[in-house]
């Protein structure tokens, strides 16, 4: 069972009494005392964290000199612990016996309070035992079945890695990239700029195959389902969604992979019927396929709907003269409405 309150039901309780800041006890005190001081390390005796005897740690083995921390607020935090109860020593959980690190970010509520505090303290490295109050753990309710209302605990933890807040969040704490699915809206919209910024480059040093790459993949963070109409695309990121994918168009009609312009222009109309683009450069790579007969039904259909008769009149005359000579004089193919 891990620590993470999600899914379980915490008792909150009040914050320790506050603590004399004139006394060595205070937290800011006592950070530096524990991880700037030898000698605290050394003489390896328990120390009053919460300075009201709720959370006691005891460094089993220092942090390297050299090594990072403590975590600030925000930080994404790695770590394996094992967890005993206080009273008989039995284990109720530990990462280590699952074989994977926990991660949770600091100051957010996502562990009990003897966890945010002590985690707090920690250097890279580092390994110490804490031993938590009941009220610094699962207070009066406990965490059944395993933990009994108003158990201490003890936790063997070790602090593995840690991500500062802002210095990359599409990245967890051991530096690999998150899967696209364990990202919020928000992460995909960064991610989908940044990738369209590299397409960008590709563009104007000339590789359109690569630059067509990455405007998909980034169009992909938006919106992965090719059915588009089935999974709306939210307001505040359609105007990127159909900008990557007309870029990819535009590309792949370049190196003439009339196949991709077709697919990337179709789920741009998914979610804007009327985009001139779209139309325009779909309509393109079809006559390039020689596919087209459908294809311009389907565009003057648009035109009949929308009334935008001058602007589809001239996509219409590029798109004839792109059409084989021998069928640019059938009528069947532009109606008279867009002649006159």
């Amino acid at each position: 069972m891990p620590v993470s309150k999600q899914n379980e039901q915490v008792v909150s309780t009040a914050e320790p009494s506050s603590i004399d800041t004139g006394s060595l006890n205070t937290e800011e005190n006592l950070f530096r005392n524990i991880n700037c001081s030898d000698t605290q390390t050394k003489s390896n005796e328990p120390i009053d964290i919460s300075g009201d005897g709720g959370i006691l740690k005891k460094i089993l083995i220092a942090a390297p000199v050299d090594s990072r921390g403590p975590p600030p607020p925000g930080s994404k935090v790695k770590a394996h612990y094992t967890g005993t109860l206080v009273s008989d020593g039995s284990k109720f959980d530990s990462s280590i016996d699952r074989g994977e690190p926990f991660e949770f970010t600091i100051g957010q509520g996502q562990v009990i309070k003897g966890w945010e505090k002590g985690f707090a303290t920690m250097r890279v490295g580092e390994k110490a035992k804490l031993t938590i109050r009941s009220d610094y753990g699962y207070g009066d309710a406990g965490s059944p079945p395993k933990i009994p209302s108003k158990a201490d605990l003890n936790f063997d933890v070790e602090l593995i890695d840690y991500v500062e807040k802002g210095e990359d969040d599409n990245y967890t704490v051991n530096n690999t990239k998150k899967e696209k699915w364990d990202m919020s809206d928000e992460e995909k919209k960064v991610e989908a700029k940044k990738l369209k910024e590299e397409g960008t480059e590709h563009f104007k040093n000339g590789k359109y195959s690569e630059a067509a790459e990455k405007y998909k993949e980034a169009a992909e963070y938006i919106n992965d389902d090719e059915d588009a109409e089935d999974s709306p695309i939210l307001d505040d990121a359609k105007e990127l969604y159909i900008n990557c994918l007309n870029n990819a168009a535009m590309c792949s009609l370049k190196i003439r992979n009339y196949a991709a312009t077709v697919s990337a222009c179709s789920n741009v109309l998914k979610v804007d019927q009327t985009n001139l683009k779209a139309l325009y450069r779909r309509g393109v790579a079809n006559m390039k396929q020689e596919t087209s007969f459908r294809q311009r039904k389907i565009f003057f259909m648009h035109v009949v709907l929308t009334k935008k008769i001058k602007l589809y009149k001239k996509l219409a005359v590029n798109l004839r003269m792109l059409s084989p000579p021998q069928n640019r004089k059938r009528k069947t193919c532009f109606p008279t409405c867009l002649t006159r």
